[in-house]
């Protein structure tokens, strides 16, 4: 079966700060990036997040003190186990 990727996908554990952006709250919460690529990125949550929904994200990339700073889009979500999986597209 063809792989039907656009990007390469990196397995990577990197710290990420997120929070839906049409949330009235300013609440928000702590995970790690299990993968990326140049479209997105999957990551666990405990929080559910609805499909569409836009999230920003500030993704640490060790050992440089730089933080970059997006928004996203979500593409998917399921449940696995007591985790909620994520997948972010960037194409904003």
């Amino acid at each position: 079966m063809k792989n039907k990727r656009q990007f390469k996908r990196l397995n990577i554990h990197h710290l990420l700060r997120y929070k839906v952006v049409e949330k009235r709250e300013e609440i928000s919460y702590i995970s790690f990036v299990r993968n990326i690529s140049a479209g997105g990125l999957l990551f666990y949550s405990k929080e559910y997040i609805p499909k569409d929904s836009i999230v920003e994200l500030e993704i640490s990339f060790p050992p440089y003190s730089k933080i970059v700073s997006l928004k996203a889009q979500v593409l998917r979500t399921e449940f696995l186990n007591s985790v909620v999986v994520l997948i972010l597209l960037f194409n904003l």
